[in-house]
Order: C-alpha cells, then sequence, then structure tokens
C-alpha cells in the first residue's frame, strides 16, 4: 500500500486537488459505526484492532496512540473508520473531545511521497501530524476554511433573490439534481408528473424517475401557470422564450446566478452544478442508501459515494428529517427576515 498523504474532508486544495481516495472517519465506536455504514449500504469492512502507529508526532510532539480501525473499498473511494483505544494524545482523540463523530479527514494516495510533502509545503499547508502503520508513512494537515454543503436555506437565500423563472430553475438543481445545461435547461412539461420528473439522460440515453418534492411541486405549477399554462412540449424553463445555447448559459451564469449565489453568501467560484448536491444532501439525511440516493442522480452509487461520502459519514439516523420538511422550514426562516 502506498504512503497515505491526508487532509482535513472540509478542504480539498493544492495539492489535494484531485478526489481523494480515502474518507477518514473517527467514532467513538467501531463496531456501531460498522453498523451505521452497513444501513447505509456501505460494506463489508475489513477490521484490524489494537494497531500502534509507530514514529507518531501529534502538534510537533511525540505520542504512542494506538487504534482499531476498519476499511471498505467502494470502488474508487476507501472508507477508513477510526477508533482510538488509549489516551495517548493524538488527533483523533481530541475530535472525539470537541464532540466530533464521523468525517475527519480526506486521504491521497501518492507515488512520491517526499514529492508530496514538498508539494504541501510549498503550498504552506501546516502539518497536524505524521506517522507510520507499518511501512506505511502518513501525514496529516491542518484545514483550510472551505466551502460548505449548498444547504437549503442558503438555496431559499438564492431564490429570494431571483425572478419566477430562475428561481424555478434553482428549485429543479436543488431539489431534484437535475444536471444543469444538460437536464434542467432542457426538462418539458411532459416530463413533469405528479409525482416524478421522468429525465432522459444525454450521456447514456437512460430513463430515470427523479421523486418531485412538494415544495418543488408546488413551485412547478405556480410557474406553469404564470406561464399561461403552456403545451407539454414547452420547455419548463426558456431562455428569452426559446431553448438555451452556450452562450445563453454563460450569460446566466454570470448575470443572475453567480451574483444571487454570492448575495446569499456562496463564493465568486460557485457554480450551479453545485446545487446537486444539495439534493443528495436533502435524500442522505432522510435516511436514504448510497444505492437509492445514487438512482436519483443518475450515478453508480461508487461515483456517489465518492462524490458525497462525507455528507453520508456525517448522517445519523436519529436526527433524520424529510426533504420536504427540511424545505418548508428553509422557506419559513427565510420569508421571517
Amino acid at each position: 500500500m502506498p504512503p497515505l498523504t491526508g487532509c482535513d474532508a472540509r478542504q480539498m486544495s493544492a495539492p489535494f486537488s484531485e478526489p481523494p481516495d480515502q474518507l477518514g472517519c473517527v467514532v467513538p465506536d467501531l463496531q456501531v459505526a460498522i453498523s451505521e455504514w452497513a444501513a447505509k449500504g456501505v460494506g463489508p469492512f475489513l477490521t484490524m484492532r489494537g494497531v500502534t502507529l509507530g514514529a507518531y508526532r501529534y502538534q510537533g510532539r511525540s505520542s504512542k496512540p494506538k487504534i482499531d480501525a476498519a476499511f471498505s473499498q467502494q470502488g474508487d473511494l476507501q472508507i477508513e473508520l477510526i477508533q482510538p483505544v488509549n489516551a495517548e494524545p493524538s488527533a483523533y482523540r481530541d475530535f472525539l473531545a470537541a464532540g466530533g463523530n464521523g468525517a475527519h479527514h480526506h486521504g491521497w494516495f501518492c507515488e512520491d511521497y517526499a514529492a508530496a510533502i514538498a508539494a504541501a509545503a510549498r503550498a504552506e499547508r501546516v502539518e497536524l501530524q505524521r506517522g507510520r502503520w507499518g511501512a506505511v508513512h502518513f501525514v496529516y494537515y491542518q484545514p483550510r476554511d472551505g466551502e460548505e454543503m449548498i444547504g437549503e436555506l442558503i438555496v431559499e437565500r438564492i431564490r429570494a433573490g431571483l425572478p419566477e423563472g430562475d428561481a424555478t430553475l434553482v428549485s429543479l438543481l436543488a431539489y431534484a439534481g437535475l444536471r444543469p445545461e444538460s437536464e434542467a435547461v432542457s426538462l418539458k412539461w411532459g416530463q413533469v408528473g405528479q409525482r416524478t420528473l421522468r429525465i432522459y439522460a444525454s450521456k447514456t440515453g437512460r430513463e430515470r424517475h427523479v421523486r418531485l418534492l412538494a415544495p418543488l411541486a408546488e413551485d412547478l405549477a405556480a410557474w406553469r401557470t404564470a406561464c399561461g399554462s403552456p403545451s407539454e412540449g414547452t420547455l419548463v424553463c426558456p431562455r428569452d422564450g426559446g431553448p438555451w445555447d452556450q452562450d445563453a448559459w454563460r450569460n446566466w451564469l454570470r448575470r443572475v446566478y453567480r451574483p444571487a449565489a454570492i448575495n446569499a453568501g456562496l463564493e465568486k467560484t460557485t457554480r450551479p452544478r453545485d446545487l446537486r448536491g444539495s439534493f443528495a444532501s436533502l435524500l442522505v439525511w432522510e435516511g436514504q442508501t448510497v444505492v437509492e440516493v445514487a438512482q436519483q442522480l443518475g450515478h453508480s452509487p461508487e461515483m456517489c459515494l465518492r462524490a458525497y461520502a462525507g455528507v453520508f459519514a456525517e448522517f445519523s439516523i436519529e436526527e433524520r428529517v424529510s426533504a420536504e420538511q427540511a424545505i418548508r422550514a428553509a422557506r419559513a426562516k427565510v420569508r421571517q427576515r
């Protein structure tokens, strides 16, 4: 197994710009965590207990932490679960002491360990801990402030700053997870059913049925009435009365979406495509499995887990909430402002 470099799950910046090879979770009870992941459709796990990390330094000081760990390979992504089992100082123990439980870091396997460390130094990354697991060397870096998942409250703030048609398009992205340029802007009224949206994947030609959440159904009904009840062959969100092209999309992104998103508190680098994660998060927090979420998004389960592993890691069955309830609560808060 090649060396591992790790940084906090909240940010994947240079030299860690590629999709991670590993999601590391720190948990208070390894067996409970394995059961929780199994309920989400992830497993089986290989378990290793009583592992003492060698040559370990945390915040510049030597220590001898002992851990129980479990690993599950899901496509290209490895899920690692870690439970500290002795009182030696470590980033894992401090994470739990601070109330953490779940997603802790992203990891990258590298061919040239020295080159990866040098790249991190050039990027001015601050070391948190380092050590060795047998022949495997690892380094963790302090997190940088990163973007959070775009939650429903931010989505509603974006919508509140837009005309009705543009707000409806944002709803389709955030509450149905449609791909912006291939699915959302080409959606026609005939694809809108009472309970689902019928979506055609341009790359595969496959059809999927996306659950139509009640708040989105209400948005669509109000917009269709405002448009004069157009025919089923009409685009749901036309641009200047007709179909979209690349120039129209770029103009909408620059002049309409991005200013509203920045005003809602997002960075200027935000993309409409990021709103697909909002839908994924809503489904995860309802308690849906990796397979169920993947089907709704038009992903393979492996791709879905790779993209949203951190969301699955944070989910607790005791805290689940319906997607429709979460959206309605966010709308009520925005209306109160």
